[in-house]
């Protein structure tokens, strides 16, 4: 008969070496003013000084517990299973030597190219980031910079991202380039493997970045070719630009499956020539199967963007069945651009938008209309288009079927009150982040969906 399984431990000296039963999981300490050698970080009272050297002596299901702080320390996970960091209140904010030199290892798995992420993580599962918090402000790389720099990357790997914020990824000076700065991507290699893996995002502020913001993408244009996931409550924000193309949330190159809800994005808009590209709040870009509501999307190029990337043909075949409900797309250039009429597009408030509500591409199929019946056009007499005499709200394409139409904002398309978490988070962005837009008159260019 075996006994139960005990934890049995010997404390070493001042470093409060614990040896534990190995499998069995334990909680894993970190504070500033701590010790690694001979500290295998399960003494609270003698934690160890660097997450790394707590990651490495880690076993699969412990629970990594930081004390809060701002650390100058990256953190890479390689090969690793059910790790859980409890960080709330814990910032990484590395320098460019901590930061370290771009490598292959970090770069696009698609590309081949260099990279470098303040958190890497690298065929890795159930890698779970509580209340982790990214501040690239100390190593901001120059404008030439030719690698991809990321501030939470998840490689080929799994897991699950709650709270704190990812900041401060950008050239300086600012400059038009194209990859330095993604603030959280999720990305897989080609094969991808089954089940794909498989990222949540929930609760996060994202701002002052490079490029765009949230990412799930793939390698190529294969239908389910990539990672899936969720972006739920988050808030994506940045200033208009006249050098670069921002997005908020990109979903593409066969990911997909991902479901968008209850966020806010705003502010990517481009104010530059427009033959280099505009920004969207969101972007689905050869990628199918997609749920987006709740959001609020605003003050942007496109508030959604659902388009097949060049080198995709057909490209109107890489973007079908997203689902498009009770969703607030407000003040764009565009509410919405789509390619195909496979979309449930329902519920949903357009209002502000100036150009039109919803544009279909130039590659829609001949002969068939878009069917967004039963949304709000910022108007009850419906929207501004010469079937619907007059008709007050959003100028509207010709090719999109609008009737009937609410008279009424649709209850389920909700503003956030500015007393909610989430409304909070995104005053606390606003007004923590004056200063730094009067300074930033001046940014990047650029459109293309990043890979």
């Amino acid at each position: 008969m075996k006994c139960p399984r005990v934890l049995f431990g010997v404390v070493l000296g001042s470093a409060g070496l614990l040896l534990a039963v190995p499998g069995l999981a334990v909680s894993r300490y970190v504070a500033a003013g701590g010790a690694d050698a001979a500290n295998s970080c399960v003494n609270a009272a003698s934690p160890c000084a660097m997450i790394q050297h707590a990651v490495d002596v880690a076993l699969a299901g412990d629970s990594i517990e930081i004390s809060p702080g701002v650390y100058n320390q990256r953190l890479g996970i390689e090969g690793r299973t059910n790790l859980t960091f409890e960080a709330e209140g814990v910032t990484l904010r590395p320098t460019a030597a901590v930061l370290g030199p771009s490598d292959v290892a970090q770069g696009s798995p698609c590309s081949g190219g260099r990279g470098r992420a303040v958190v890497f993580i690298n065929d890795s599962s159930g890698i779970v980031l509580n209340g982790l918090s990214v501040d690239g402000s100390d190593a901001l790389p120059p404008s030439n910079e030719p690698d991809r720099l990321a501030g939470i990357f998840y490689r080929n790997s799994s897991g699950a991202i709650h709270g704190g914020f990812v900041a401060h990824l950008r050239t300086e000076p600012p400059s038009s380039n194209q990859v330095a700065g993604l603030a959280i991507i999720v990305q897989t290699s080609d094969p991808v493997a089954f089940p794909p893996p498989r990222v949540d995002i929930e609760n996060v502020t994202v701002f002052d970045y490079q490029k765009t913001g949230i990412v799930f993408s793939g390698c190529g244009c294969a239908a389910d070719g990539g990672p899936t996931g969720s972006v739920r409550g988050s808030t994506i924000t940045s200033e208009t630009s006249a050098l670069v193309a921002r997005n908020g949330i990109q979903v593409s190159f066969g990911a997909g499956g991902v479901v968008v809800e209850n966020n806010v994005v705003a502010g990517m808009r481009f104010t530059g020539n427009a033959a280099l590209g505009l920004g969207s709040a969101v972007i689905l870009a050869s990628s199918r199967s997609n749920r987006l509501t709740g959001n609020t999307l605003s003050n942007s190029n496109f508030g959604i963007s659902n388009i097949g990337d060049i080198s995709c043909a057909p490209r109107a075949g890489e973007n079908v069945d997203n689902d498009i409900q009770c969703n607030r797309v407000l003040a764009n250039d565009w509410g919405m651009s789509i390619d195909n009429a496979t979309h449930v597009i329902r519920n949903n408030e357009f209002a502000g938008n100036t150009t039109f509500a919803i544009l279909t591409r130039t590659y829609f199929p001949v002969g068939i209309d878009a069917d967004a019946s039963h949304n709000w056009w910022g108007s009850p007499t419906g929207p501004t288009i010469a079937s619907n005499p007059g008709g007050t709200g959003d100028p509207l394409d010709d090719r999109v079927l609008f009737s009937p139409f609410l008279t009424a904002r649709p209850a389920c398309a909700v503003e956030i009150p500015a007393s909610s978490p989430l409304g909070l988070t995104l005053l606390a962005f606003l007004l923590a982040s004056a200063a730094l837009l009067v300074l930033r008159l001046r940014e990047q260019r650029g459109y293309h969906p990043v890979g």
